[in-house]
């Protein structure tokens, strides 16, 4: 009985431990191949400092090729197989570079559609190196611009407010939500 007991509590504790350490995760996949091998070591630092600051999930994903789905169809699906086949928490973030498209796309789920309502300055943070071709360091601006919406004070999240600056109605396409889902995207 006392060796049962400890085998139960070896096994809860390395499966309570285990969702711990993985619940919170990021990943770049660069299927547009825009990124060198030292870019993405330089956005997945930046996204792990992220993700283990925010208790957030970040994705990276850059495609050449949408399958015929539009950006937010392809975010979509993505982020969606992330939370639901690979374990990532449901408070998710995703950058999406489609060049497919042409369009910078921003989705957001759980808390962290909470946390960053207005998504224009995210965007906004890499836009420039966007349209220069600077593509890495677009998603290394824009990771910085959701570190700086965000101050932590223990499990409560204040966001600051900031003047934004808004670009003529041609360079954006459109904001909506869903139940899940806030996104917006902006023209390359």
């Amino acid at each position: 009985m006392k060796k049962m007991f400890s085998l139960l509590l070896a096994v809860f504790l390395f499966v309570s431990f285990s969702a711990f350490v993985f619940a919170y995760e990021n990943e770049v996949q660069d299927y547009a191949n825009l990124f060198s091998e030292g870019e993405i070591f330089q956005i997945e630092s930046a996204a792990s400092f992220y993700t283990a600051s925010t208790e957030i999930s970040l994705a990276i994903l850059t495609t050449d090729d949408a399958q015929g789905l539009t950006s937010e169809q392809y975010a979509n699906d993505y982020i969606d197989n992330l939370i639901d086949y690979e374990g990532w928490n449901e408070s998710s973030m995703l950058f999406l570079i489609d060049m497919d498209n042409r369009n910078v796309w921003v989705s957001t789920t759980g808390r962290a559609e909470d946390i960053y309502y207005d998504v224009d300055s995210i965007i906004d943070g890499g836009y420039d190196y966007l349209v220069n071709g600077e593509y890495a360091q677009c998603i290394l601006g824009m990771i910085e611009a959701t570190e700086d919406e965000t101050y932590f004070f223990g499990d409560e999240s204040e966001i600051i407010e900031e003047d934004y600056v808004y670009f003529p109605e041609d360079t954006y396409d459109y904001e909506y939500e869903t139940d899940n889902y806030r996104r917006r995207s902006r023209r390359i």
